[in-house]
């Protein structure tokens, strides 16, 4: 037992070892590879921090980021690559001091965090909305993580935090506010009766979670009519733009919301099994295996609900939320990628097991399971 501890030790050591020199990759990535309309968000971002009038500034989410970053920008910054260095040493070392907590990960999962670490450096540890958007899972990852806390008290702090979110920032977040404490209720439920998880059962979870989804959507067709109209049409603007990435709808469905939870359930399926990008290009292909891998690491918690920790089931509760907000109003597999990256600060608690519960195959009897934990 001491000898599978010190591998999952020494995983979490090269991990850490790791962590820096493929952050510096990424960023040599971002700015010598990538081509310039990558950038487009960001450079309208920085003429709206220095307010030069040189691109038309947006509103909203947008303009609430540049205010942000200018009323910080004390070393005076006039690029983006000043930006991308300073803030990708403050978050790197924020990682870093979070992977030294944990007690021992496996192979697979200190592969999966290698790669978190390349996409939060290529596409959120930049000036922009995105790095904002990982500060606020940081908030909740700093709530789940204090054991002082209730549980309750943990996930009501969650909620709030994307409650408090959506009154300035991205408003469609309340719905995430309230999913976080419906699929928390959901999995506690289950860990209470003991109710055995299987595939069947995994299933049957993802079935009620629709049914809550379209539950809601109806009362908001009733109770707030233009909020539901824009929830409908929020992505039509952005799916017109044809690229290979964009989450086109499969079904036209006016107002009918029965039509549109259809394209909803598709949508989901598609979001968490992005094949489709593979007919685009090649360099999709770390999206998809980064995709897979996440599932993954959602159904074995799903699977080991009753032996996870309360904090993994609260994580995994947020990131659900997060998920089934997400498919509402991402337009393209690109900027789904994004925002899931941005959510590493939670996606940590549950895929790498910060309480470092890890599950291996009894090598003396295939069938059955053993699990590991290290106090």
């Amino acid at each position: 037992m001491k000898e599978k501890r010190n591998v999952y030790q020494e995983n979490r050591d090269t991990l850490i070892i790791l962590t820096v020199p493929i952050a510096i990759i990424a960023k040599m990535i971002e700015h010598l590879l990538l081509p310039e309309k990558y950038f487009y968000d960001s450079s309208r971002m920085l003429s709206m921090v220095l307010e030069e009038g040189g691109m038309q500034a947006w509103g909203g989410s947008y303009e609430v980021t540049a205010d942000l970053f200018r009323n910080i920008n004390i070393f005076h910054f006039t690029s983006l690559p000043q930006w991308s260095i300073l803030i990708g040493i403050i978050f790197n070392i924020l990682l870093l001091i979070a992977f030294v907590k944990l007690k021992g990960i496996d192979l697979l999962q200190s592969v999966f965090a290698l790669m978190c670490i390349g996409l939060c450096n290529i596409y959120v540890f930049n000036l922009g909305k995105d790095i904002v958007q990982f500060a606020f899972f940081v908030m909740c990852f700093a709530i789940i993580y204090i054991e002082r806390f209730p549980n309750w008290v943990k996930v009501i702090g969650c909620a709030a935090v994307f409650y408090w979110e959506s009154t300035f920032f991205r408003n469609y977040y309340i719905i995430m506010a309230a999913f976080t404490i419906g699929v928390y209720v959901i999995l506690t439920v289950i860990r209470r009766y003991k109710i055995k998880i299987n595939v069947k059962k995994v299933l049957l979870i993802v079935a009620i979670l629709f049914g809550l989804m379209y539950i809601f959507l109806n009362i908001a067709r009733v109770a707030m009519p233009q909020e539901y109209s824009e929830v409908l049409h929020c992505k039509d603007d952005s799916t017109q733009l044809g690229a290979v990435s964009v989450i086109e709808d499969k079904i036209e469905y006016g107002e009918d919301v029965n039509l549109y939870m259809l394209n909803y359930i598709m949508n989901s399926v598609r979001m968490m099994f992005p094949i489709e990008l593979l007919s685009g290009s090649i360099f999709y292909v770390p999206f998809l295996v980064f995709q897979v891998l996440l599932l993954y690491y959602i159904y074995r918690n799903m699977k080991y609900v009753h032996q996870i920790s309360k904090n993994n089931v609260i994580a995994l509760s947020v990131f659900i939320a997060f998920f089934m907000g997400s498919v509402l109003f991402e337009p393209d597999f690109g900027s789904f990628a994004r925002h899931e990256a941005a959510a590493f600060p939670i996606i940590m608690l549950f895929a790498l097991d910060n309480n470092a519960i890890l599950y291996t195959r009894n090598t003396e009897n295939s069938e059955s399971e053993k699990v590991i934990v290290y106090e």
